[in-house]
């Protein structure tokens, strides 16, 4: 998903950037006259305060990440102030009065205001506008060369940016500007519970900012595989304010459950021993098969007016805010990815139940920029490339509706994550769709070989049953899910009792992954293309697998040690190796 840095776009001078209408629209740069001292750093407060920014910084409160900014910021203060400092924009000193007098300069800061407008200009898909206001609040947070006095303001800005970054698919900038913004939140004293603010409001501010940056410390680390900055404290108290919603509580203990789960399941083993290997995979797959059911039961345990099931989400998927379900999709796509990878899988049915979900949410929700955000899109893509694996490995009972939803997933994402905007998405997109091309292909062939084996792919809809999905002015056809849905029925638990390595037929297939003999496989086990040269990525796989191609008819896997650190490494890249075949 990463971008090299040489590719990165570059940010325009604040003078060079011009846009039709008002010079003073906020999106062209005064002359150095017209800036005015504000503490230690000049701004431009004609630019600052203009209605340009202020319709972005209202984009961004609006669509930004339900799970963090409503969890990092408070919202409501932050807005008013910056509506009192437009109203008073000419009287001489009011500004210093918002931006240098506790308790204002606790909710609000010029850099702040850039950093929401550069995630408004995000969402108006405007990528000049963000880059040039990530460099007006970059300047400020620098300025002079140096981080200055640590602020409430100054953090959230900093983690805005980080995002940005994160947008732009710069891994590194977006690492070190976040890891500055939770030590930033060290600085303040946010990790000390037992330190009392001056009033309440601070209380609860120090509170919310503390559990936002944690929440985003989490994802960063399960989305990316970085270690984690801030740790789970029982005792650090969730207050019940007007400040934060109902949501906090419960995704705070889906973050702390997850995380010893997660770290058991990918678990780097150090010996060579296949017999070892092998016991220890059948080990972790009955301790994932109780890790799946503690996550059902944290899902079937929520209040009333945030538990959720297939027939509900019928009802209410055009509601704006799905954020919650995704960060429960999210962590049980990472704790069950490296069996998904594999034709033996691990409770594929609630992976297809998840599937079906997000189709309803997609199809559904009227406005797609709530939906706009980094955990939505890594979610998509890691879906869709799992989905594309079962297809493969034949673990989809219906192979023509997994298609259709498959590619119904990939056109969403290309048409609300715009690639030449949301740059973290264009590689992965890039290869999705070229995969896809080629499965389609070799389904179609093997329906010509024989028509009894896989259901017949239709990729084309008929207009009678297409389904449009408007989205800012463009729509995304699709074939109609409508006859599916009907059918979908709510999730079961997908666990029982059953001790795995008692199961004969799953232990033959661990067998076949890490036997040290030449096993032919099942049909649809690693399957490998006969067309073209091998890719960088390919050689990887078949070294690590030993896989050989056997003529079209199949292949043969020659198993190892090996193969167990790969199917658990966190790193995508295993995921693109079993992509490339």
């Amino acid at each position: 998903m990463l971008v090299n840095s040489s590719s990165r776009p570059s940010i325009p001078k604040l003078d060079s950037v011009k846009q039709e209408g008002d010079n003073n629209d906020g999106y062209t740069n005064g002359n150095e006259n017209s800036e005015t001292l504000i503490g230690e750093v000049k701004v431009d407060l004609q630019v600052l305060t203009s209605q340009k920014v202020s319709d972005l910084i209202n984009i961004a409160l609006t669509y930004f990440d339900h799970q963090i900014l409503c969890y990092i910021l408070n919202t409501r203060k932050t807005q008013e102030l910056f509506e009192d400092l437009r109203a008073h924009v000419d009287e001489i000193g009011y500004a210093e009065q918002i931006f240098c007098t506790y308790p204002n300069n606790t909710y609000i800061s010029p850099e702040l205001i850039y950093s929401l407008s550069v995630i408004g200009s995000i969402y108006r898909d405007d990528l000049p506008g963000a880059l040039f206001y990530y460099e007006l609040s970059q300047r400020i947070i620098f300025h002079n060369y140096t981080l200055s006095k640590s602020s409430y303001p100054k953090l959230v800005a900093l983690v805005l940016n980080a995002f940005f970054e994160l947008n732009r698919g710069e891994l590194s900038s977006a690492w070190q500007l976040s890891g500055m913004s939770f030590r930033m939140g060290f600085d303040l004293g946010l990790h000390d519970s037992t330190k009392e603010e001056p009033d309440e409001a601070m209380n609860n501010l120090k509170n919310l900012t503390y559990w936002g940056t944690f929440i985003i410390d989490n994802y960063a680390g399960y989305i990316f595989g970085r270690p984690k900055m801030l740790m789970y404290d029982c005792d650090y108290p969730i207050f019940n304010n007007g400040l934060n919603d109902i949501k906090l509580p419960h995704i705070v203990g889906l973050l702390a459950m997850g995380d010893p789960m997660i770290t058991s399941i990918y678990q780097i083993m150090p010996f060579k021993d296949a017999e070892e290997f092998k016991r220890t995979f059948i080990v972790k797959y009955n301790q994932l098969r109780e890790y799946n059911n503690r996550l059902i039961q944290w899902r079937n345990a929520l209040p009333k007016e945030l538990v959720w099931n297939m027939s509900s989400l019928k009802r209410s998927a055009r509601i704006t805010d799905h954020s919650f379900k995704f960060a429960f999709y999210l962590m049980f796509i990472i704790l069950n990815k490296p069996f998904l990878l594999l034709p033996i899988g691990s409770d594929i049915s609630m992976f297809t139940v998840i599937c079906q979900e997000m189709e309803i949410i997609f199809r559904n929700v009227e406005d797609p920029c709530y939906l706009k955000n980094i955990v939505v899109l890594y979610v998509m893509i890691l879906v869709c490339k799992l989905m594309l694996i079962q297809l493969l490995n034949r673990n989809s009972k219906k192979i023509d509706e997994q298609f259709e939803r498959l590619e119904f997933f990939i056109s969403y994402i290309k048409v609300v994550f715009k690639a030449d905007v949301w740059i973290l998405a264009k590689y992965p997109l890039a290869m999705l769709e070229s995969r896809v091309m080629v499965l389609k292909k070799e389904l179609k062939q093997h329906e010509q070989v024989n028509s009894q084996s896989t259901p017949a792919i239709t990729s084309t809809p008929s207009d009678a049953n297409a389904v449009q999905v408007k989205i800012t002015g463009t729509s995304i056809s699709s074939s109609s899910s409508s006859g599916r849905s009907n059918s979908i029925v709510d999730p079961m638990i997908p666990y029982t009792d059953e001790n795995m390595s008692q199961n004969v037929g799953f232990l033959k297939m661990v067998d076949a992954l890490f036997s040290q003999g030449t096993i032919t496989p099942t049909q649809g086990m690693f399957p490998v293309s006969t067309a073209g040269t091998p890719t960088a990525a390919q050689e990887q796989i078949d070294n690590s697998l030993h896989i050989s191609n056997n003529g079209a008819t199949g292949a043969t896997v020659q198993g190892s040690s090996e193969t167990f650190n790969n199917i658990f490494s966190f790193d995508l890249l295993d995921l693109d190796a079993y992509m490339q075949q």
